[in-house]
């Protein structure tokens, strides 16, 4: 597939910085407000996941996977959600176990690979409408490519695709990248909210949580190390990485699918950028827009709607 051109994303100057364009938007734009309804679902291991829709009554939905802690009320998500309200869609937001507010029963959590659970929300959904898209952000991202390639799953046949945005495709090149000095507020900030619900789970679960280097996760790549790695049964934190990217899947991409991902991202490192591929893939579209930062995509203080018009003109070609 031709790569798609980002040229279009042209911001104000002070946009024009990865960091900048990151942090204003999360921190300081006014979010919509998107009304909800919340219902749960029992997944096979009893436990549960809870799923905040926004209905208009449309034949249509949109899938929306959040990112990294993030959940259904983060600002990109209700973006995305009054967006495509607005244009015709039904919303699905689903909270992977541990972000609905309500500490889930199992042991396992979520991470960038546990597609079963996507699976889960795609087949529920699926049933109820004749055109569905999954779009995710950041850790969301991968886990939508992954699910759409990695062959575990029976897709339905009304599930048209997917969208990527700001996706490490490449987990362990962006876990490198994420260890540079200049991204240590974005470490501190993820780790706050995850060593606070390894602690949870440790009360959950005394015998099987081992917390005894807790002094050491002092990074993304050591609490994936310490804890992820061990609750999910890999060797360590660089096996996690390898069997959970979706890179080396998207050759077998089974729906056609389309990645954003901005140069200037400080999330991301060069893996991420898989133009070669996507020149010679039937179904991957890439996006490498300059600018943009890590789910930012502003044009200026109140103009965020690019990524939101890239997405849905997308969506329009595959229905």
């Amino acid at each position: 597939m031709p790569i798609i051109d980002g040229s279009d994303f042209i911001p104000e100057r002070r946009f024009r910085n990865g960091h900048y364009n990151t942090f204003i938007p999360s921190l300081f734009y006014t979010n919509p407000e998107v009304k909800y309804e919340r219902y749960r679902i029992t997944t096979p291991d009893q436990d549960f996941l809870d799923i905040d829709q926004s209905l208009i009554g449309s034949d249509k939905a949109v899938i929306i996977c959040h990112g990294l802690e993030g959940s259904s009320s983060s600002g990109y998500v209700l973006h995305f959600a009054d967006y495509f309200n607005v244009h015709g869609f039904d919303v699905i937001c689903p909270n992977y176990r541990g972000c609905s507010g309500e500490m889930n029963l199992q042991l396992r959590m979520y991470n960038s690979g546990t597609t079963d659970d996507i699976d889960l929300v795609v087949q529920r959904v699926s049933k109820d409408y004749e055109e569905v898209t999954l779009i995710g952000f950041s850790l969301g991202g991968n886990l939508v490519l992954k699910y759409l390639s990695e062959g575990s799953f029976l897709l339905p046949l009304n599930l048209k695709g997917g969208i990527a945005i700001s996706t490490p495709i490449d987990l362990s090149n962006a876990s490198q990248e994420l260890l540079k000095w200049e991204n240590f507020a974005y470490q501190i900030r993820f780790l706050s909210t995850l060593i606070k619900k390894a602690i949870a789970k440790k009360y959950q679960y005394p015998e099987q949580i081992d917390l005894s280097k807790l002094y050491k996760m002092y990074n993304l790549y050591q609490f994936d190390n310490y804890f992820t790695a061990p609750v999910y049964g890999y060797q360590d934190a660089e096996d996690y990485y390898t069997q959970n990217s979706s890179l080396p899947l998207l050759p077998s991409l089974e729906r056609s699918a389309l990645l954003i991902n901005a140069l200037d991202d400080p999330f991301l490192g060069k893996l991420c950028y898989p133009h070669d591929l996507a020149k010679k893939s039937k179904m991957l579209h890439f996006c490498a827009p300059i600018y943009g930062g890590h789910v930012g995509f502003a044009k200026n203080n109140t103009d965020r709607n690019w990524m939101k018009q890239k997405s849905l003109n997308f969506i329009n070609g595959l229905l």
